[in-house]
């Protein structure tokens, strides 16, 4: 027994020895620039030793100065203090009593800081120049008494002014005033108007305090939320997980509620097996015997499945994959495939015009969870429209002329098979649609497009298999129409409010997944103030550029090759995890001052609302329903979005 506490006790030893080792095997780091002293962790000197401080916060010395960057300002460091975990900076564009505008506005209207090394305007949290910009003189406008003239920015006929504190936001701004930039500076208690700019001047010379905190850094990569528990020095952060952990009682609820719904889940087994019995077969026009799964609107709810219900129009069968409409030719059920016409380029004699819409992907798998793709993967057109003729250019012999879409300068031509993937297009030319179609081997040029709609009114296969559908629901948490009622009946049954703690996360996970596929803002329009570099790219100041957040949340570089799939997992370890630490690839509200400042108050309404909802109701979307993303300020549904309730009470 003595050997046993011997050997334990000797292993601690080790640990301890080891974990000193360690810490004082650490270089000796303690830089100098200027009047800042003695540089410490998690601080460290560009130039300083590979151990030493964090190279998160690392600073520069120029002329003597400690500088720090925080994106896309630079700003002197005048004090660290290392007990209050707090920095003072002054912006370099005003530390000589220059009068311009802030190196860049590093803070939101909220007044907190974005970097996620750096907490916020901890001290002073609403303290802050708002730098307006307008096309006429308001000094003499009595809304206008707080705001001091920018002298050195007001020519032209443009009118620059500082507003000192929180005051503009309490107002409506004048139609012809924009805030074009913000700086922080130290709270004046009872103070908003300055006499003079010199004046707005000395408060912007003395600079403003930020919290430093490792701890928080690391808590925000977690995909967690860092915040301030106390306003004293010295300022104490607090990591709060992003979901509390369940009681020994919540736990008690929530397999309760698992066993209610897994005898519900029994009913969905049972359910599932009544569709494939329907008491008689439906036809439409030439498509005879519609079977399992296919039913026909309007047959009973026992026959076939929902997911695959077709539409009988003018005697013509009709399917809907969004966004397009199809013309059902023929139906296999001991092949499993589908064959059909774009509703577009049915009539021979009167369609000249492009699909319905583009169902595939570039790799020519349709993008619909019910059907596994085309039987012809590489076969299919490629509608390019160009901005000048190049019929006679030698790369695009491959181009066939739509007539009824060339006019007013614009050119647009069909292109079969592969062929458009090997090589660049035209400068001048960019893909708008594409149509699947039949194989034609060894055929890449039509002479006339008479001759490719042939080929895309004799339409195409796809296949269809609920074991994939199955399948792939299954793999994106997803549920199908009966299956999702069920499920939200034993979760009102079974879950009580013990249960809401349970789907907190996935509510959350469902609602980034969603924001992610559809961001509210799909583009940001910046202006770069200093010259910035990005790997080998050097972006001269003063230039505009275009943040493309809907392509940034649908790289598959950073969210994988199922970037298009809904897959609210992805979340489960919060942004940062999601994102490979890439956090600026999430961008559904924006980013910098000029962000959505509702974000939070919208996510708090929608979840609120979500769940009302689904605690009296279970819903399904409309076959009314088409997909059709459309932006109009923000991403909306161009036609709504229709959905058909059933109360659950």
């Amino acid at each position: 027994m003595r050997t046993v506490q011997y050997t334990s006790s000797l292993l601690y030893s080790l640990l301890i020895l080891l974990f000193f080792v360690q810490i004082q095997a650490q270089p000796n780091c303690s830089s100098s620039c200027g009047e800042i002293k003695n540089i410490s962790y998690p601080f460290r000197l560009k130039g300083d030793p590979s151990g030493c401080g964090d190279s998160d916060y690392e600073l520069s010395c120029v002329d003597n100065k400690a500088i720090l960057e925080i994106f896309p300002g630079r700003y002197y460091v005048h004090n660290i203090s290392y007990h209050d975990q707090t920095i003072r900076l002054v912006d370099v564009n005003f530390a000589n009593g220059s009068c311009g505008l802030p190196s860049g506005p590093v803070e939101t209207t909220d007044g907190f800081v974005r970097d996620v090394r750096f907490r916020g305007y901890g001290l002073n949290p609403g303290s802050r120049f708002r730098f307006v910009k307008c096309s006429t003189n308001i000094s003499s406008v009595p809304e206008a008494a707080n705001h001091t003239t920018v002298p050195c920015l007001t020519r032209n006929g443009t009118y620059v002014y500082a507003v000192y504190d929180g005051d503009y936001s309490y107002y409506e701004p004048r139609k012809s005033c924009s805030v074009i930039s913000l700086a922080p500076v130290d709270l004046r208690k009872d103070v908003t108007k300055f006499n003079s700019y010199e004046a707005v001047m000395e408060l912007l010379k003395a600079g403003f305090e930020i919290g430093w905190s490792v701890k928080c850094r690391d808590c925000s990569l977690a995909g967690k939320q860092c915040v301030v528990k106390s306003m004293d020095k010295p300022l104490i952060y607090i990591c709060e997980k992003e979901y509390k952990e369940l009681t020994r009682a919540e736990g008690n609820w929530i397999i309760a509620a698992i066993v209610v719904g897994g005898l519900i889940a029994l009913g969905v087994i049972i359910a599932r097996s009544d569709k494939e019995f329907c008491s008689s077969a439906s036809s439409c026009g030439e498509i005879r015997n519609i079977s399992y799964p296919f039913r026909l609107k309007g047959d009973p709810s026992g026959c076939g499945d929902p997911d695959y219900e077709l539409s009988c129009v003018n005697n013509k069968t009709i399917l809907e994959i969004s966004p397009g409409k199809f013309y059902v030719t023929s139906i296999s059920y001991d092949d499993q495939t589908l064959r059909l016409v774009d509703a577009n380029f049915a009539d021979v004699n009167d369609s000249c015009s492009l699909p319905s819409g583009s169902v595939v992907t570039t790799d020519g798998f349709l993008k619909d969870i019910r059907f596994r793709g085309v039987s012809d993967p590489d076969s299919r057109f490629r509608f390019v429209n160009c901005s000048r003729n190049i019929s006679s250019v030698p790369e695009a012999a491959n181009h066939t002329a739509v007539p009824c879409l060339t006019r007013n300068r614009t050119y647009v031509y069909a292109v079969y098979d592969g062929e458009y993937s090997y090589y660049s297009p035209q400068p001048s030319g960019s893909v708008i649609s594409l149509a699947p179609v039949g194989l034609r081997k060894g055929v890449t040029k039509f002479n006339s497009y008479e001759d490719v709609m042939e080929l895309l009114t004799a339409g195409f296969d796809v296949g269809w298999s609920l074991q994939c559908r199955d399948c792939a629901l299954k793999e994106n948490k997803e549920l199908t129409s009966t299956e999702g009622k069920l499920i939200i009946a034993a979760i009102v049954v079974g879950g009580l409010i013990a249960l809401g703690v349970a789907i907190a996360k996935l509510m959350n996970m469902i609602f980034n997944e969603s924001l992610r596929l559809y961001p509210p803002v799909v583009t940001m329009e910046r202006k770069i103030g200093r010259e910035v570099r990005l790997g080998k790219h050097v972006l001269p100041a003063n230039v505009e550029i275009t943040i493309p957040c809907l392509a940034l949340q649908h790289e598959p570089q950073i969210w994988g090759e199922d970037v298009l799939l809904f897959k609210p997992e992805r979340f489960s370890e919060g942004v940062a995890k999601a994102t490979k630490n890439n956090i600026a690839a999430f961008l559904p509200w924006g980013l910098g001052p000029r962000s959505c400042v509702g974000s939070n108050f919208a996510t708090m309404e929608t979840k609120i609302a979500l769940s009302m909802i689904l605690q009296r109701f279970s819903f399904t979307l409309s076959p009314a329903y088409i997909h059709s993303p459309y932006r109009l300020l923000t991403v909306r549904p161009q036609h709504g979005v229709q959905v058909m309730l059933r109360s659950l009470t």
